[in-house]
């Protein structure tokens, strides 16, 4: 009974696909994937910055205090989008919080942050392009979600797998993943 109702979800799985191909006339341009991440230990800052800044100051005021202490950080580095959102003056500024993976705990200063990101089911897909596009990215996920009755249940990552200083912004790499449960 259990292997048939496995196989009778994939059947409808692959049938939503076809759905979606037959739809666009085309491959989709996100694959989403649902895997498990394992916990992991972070230094973070977590701050309102404007829609649309680029993020580089947090990151280096996070990177600032580890070279302080002297430790080398893992890449790749993680952006957690928070929910709130302000508006100041003509600037709308958006909760988000950098964070980068360490190999053991630290004490924390000011704003920067130790703490254990917990592991999750993710809803996962990978992005090409800069941050203005990754809309997409979001936007393939939550219909995922939906088709799959699957519910977000934490704050989206993105990580940041290929980014660099001098790098054009239409070749960077992000995984999104969205930390979700069954419905």
């Amino acid at each position: 009974q259990e292997m048939i109702e496995r196989e009778q979800a994939r059947l409808t799985r692959i049938a939503a696909r076809i759905r979606q191909i037959e739809q666009e006339g085309k491959m989709p341009a996100y694959e989403v994937l649902l895997k498990q991440v394992d916990p992991v230990l972070v230094a973070s800052i977590r701050e309102f910055v404007p829609l649309g800044n680029d993020l580089a100051r947090s990151y280096l005021k996070v990177a600032a205090y580890l070279d302080q202490q002297y430790v080398s950080y893992a890449q790749p580095a993680l952006l957690l989008t928070h929910s709130r959102h302000e508006l100041h003056g003509d600037s709308l500024e958006i909760d988000v919080e950098i964070a980068i993976p360490l190999s053991a705990a630290l004490p924390e200063r000011e704003q920067i942050t130790i703490r254990t990101l917990p592991g999750a089911w993710v809803a996962s897909t990978v992005h090409t392009g800069d941050s203005l596009s990754i809309g997409r990215a979001y936007a393939a996920l939550y219909r995922w979600m939906k088709e799959h009755e699957y519910r977000l249940v934490a704050v989206p990552r993105q990580v940041y797998l290929l980014r660099e200083e001098h790098m054009d912004p239409s070749h960077y790499v992000t995984e999104v993943q969205f930390p979700v449960q069954r419905q």
